[in-house]
């Protein structure tokens, strides 16, 4: 991965996927879990990217296109499936705007 390859993302489905990418990269950093399998890592950063996706005020979409498609495509060993990890991102999404909604 790098700019070329998040290049060629944005060209296929658009900055939202960008976003989502670099905010499931992030995390990734805030994931302090001792022990933890790949699948359950994957999917904490997947929830924590809908989260921020939801409080940056960017829409899900991009993130959804961008897991449906190219999910199974990625550099890790063995990616959660992609209905998985889109649950997981919907759930990140919508807990955020449940917060936002209560303060």
């Amino acid at each position: 991965m790098g700019l070329p390859w998040l290049a060629q993302m944005r060209r296929r489905h658009g900055w939202s996927a960008v976003a989502f990418i670099l905010c499931h990269e992030i995390g990734h950093t805030v994931d302090f879990t001792p022990v933890a399998g790949q699948w359950t890592r994957e999917l904490y950063a997947d929830e924590i990217a809908g989260m921020l996706l939801a409080a940056l005020g960017l829409p899900l979409d991009g993130a959804v296109h961008f897991l449906a498609a190219e999910a199974n495509c990625l550099p890790c060993t063995s990616p959660p499936p992609a209905a998985a990890r889109i649950v997981a991102v919907a759930r990140g999404y919508r807990q955020m705007l449940a917060q936002t909604m209560l303060s």
